[in-house]
Parts: C-alpha cells; sequence; structure tokens
C-alpha cells in the first residue's frame, strides 16, 4: 500500500488524541468542552464507518453528510456555551435550526445525499470560522488568565485552522470530481494534515483545562 493511503486512513483517526488525553487526565469537561468532547466522538465514529464503507468498494459521501448536520449542531452549541452575549448565544443556536433546514432542501430537493453539497457545507464552514474568530477575540480580552492558558483559544484555533482550510476544498469538490476521482483525491490529501493539526490544538486545550482543575484541587 501507498504512502497516501497510510497519510490518509491513519490520520482519520487523530481524533483519538484528545479524546485519549482527556480519558488520561482528568475526565472532567465543563458544559462547552462536553459539547466539542461529543464532537470528537461523532468525527472518530464517523471516520471509522467511512473508512469501513470505502473498504467495501461502496459510496460513503452519505455519511460525511450526516456528519455535517450532527457537527453543525455541537460545534455551535458548545461554542454559545462560551459566549458572554445573550443575544449572540440566541443567533448561534438559531443557526442550527436555520443549518438544518438548508442541509434538508439540498439533500432532499437537489439530492446531494450521496454527493458533495455544495450550498450546506461552505455555509457551515463559514459559521464556524466567525464562531471561532468571535470566541477568540473574547478569550483575548479576559485579562484575568492568559489567552495561551485558555482551553476557549485552542479549541476555536483549533476549528478555525480546520474549517478554514477546507471551505475552498469543499467548494471545488463537486468541480474536480467531475475533472476526475484521482485529481479529487489528490485535493483531498490536504484534509488529513488539517485534522491532525486541529485535534492536536484541541488536546493542548484539553490540557489547560485539565491542568487548571488539578490546580484548583
Amino acid at each position: 500500500m501507498s504512502f497516501d493511503f497510510y497519510y490518509y486512513y491513519v490520520l482519520q483517526a487523530s481524533p483519538l488524541i484528545p479524546i485519549a488525553y482527556y480519558f488520561f487526565s482528568c475526565r472532567q469537561a465543563d458544559p462547552p468542552l462536553r459539547f466539542f468532547l461529543y464532537y470528537l466522538y461523532v468525527s472518530i465514529t464517523l471516520s471509522v464507518l467511512m473508512t469501513i464503507v470505502a473498504f467495501m468498494g461502496m459510496h460513503n459521501l452519505w455519511l460525511m453528510n450526516i456528519g455535517s448536520l450532527l457537527y453543525a449542531g455541537l460545534i455551535m452549541w458548545g461554542f454559545s456555551l462560551w459566549q458572554e452575549s445573550a443575544r449572540t448565544r440566541k443567533m448561534m443556536r438559531l443557526f442550527i435550526v436555520v443549518f438544518a433546514v438548508i442541509w434538508s432542501v439540498e439533500v432532499i430537493f437537489f439530492d446531494r445525499f450521496f454527493g458533495f453539497t455544495t450550498v450546506a457545507r461552505p455555509i457551515e464552514g463559514v459559521a464556524f470560522v466567525f464562531s471561532a474568530l468571535l470566541t477568540i477575540h473574547q478569550a483575548n480580552k479576559d485579562t484575568t488568565v492568559p489567552i495561551v492558558d485558555q482551553p476557549k483559544f485552542w479549541i476555536s484555533s483549533g476549528v478555525l485552522l480546520y474549517f478554514a482550510g477546507m471551505i475552498f476544498l469543499n467548494l471545488v469538490s463537486n468541480p474536480l470530481l467531475k475533472l476526475s476521482a484521482e485529481t479529487l483525491k489528490s485535493a483531498f490529501l490536504i484534509q488529513p494534515g488539517l485534522n491532525l493539526a486541529a485535534h492536536l490544538f484541541y488536546t493542548w486545550g484539553f490540557r489547560c483545562h485539565c491542568r487548571r482543575l488539578k490546580s484548583s484541587g
């Protein structure tokens, strides 16, 4: 098997890094981190299922599309719990409902369930990037704790890194697929590297949280 094969499939298991750190370090998460932990659980589960389905020679994009809907709920709700403004919290939670409608329309009426969604995923990526930037801005205003010691800074940075990097790729997925499956496959080699980097950021966020718990205990 080629290097690309191992590079792609091994790095899909990177959600296990922050999950393992959490379980071996503190096993306690506040509400925002708990939602991001749920996101990691869903992410690794879908990665395993997508790999199995791919090895069986079957299309697995429907799993990715289901994941997109679940990620919107978990990540946006997690971000909302970090917001100081009640209005902002409501807007982020309202987005989950709006996104579910957009996703459903594109998947059902435009028959995208077994293909790449060209509207829902870019909108989701932009919402995640905006929420991450807003949360980092708020973390920077907190003068009581250095920003690099705040879990929300590292979680937000990981989300920003991954989803900002994927927005363009999501937009061009269908055109690249029309060129050839190999062209799309080559472009998607960007994803595992972004995935690993983001999960290292998440791990550091959990590390900050666990260290704070230990110091306060």
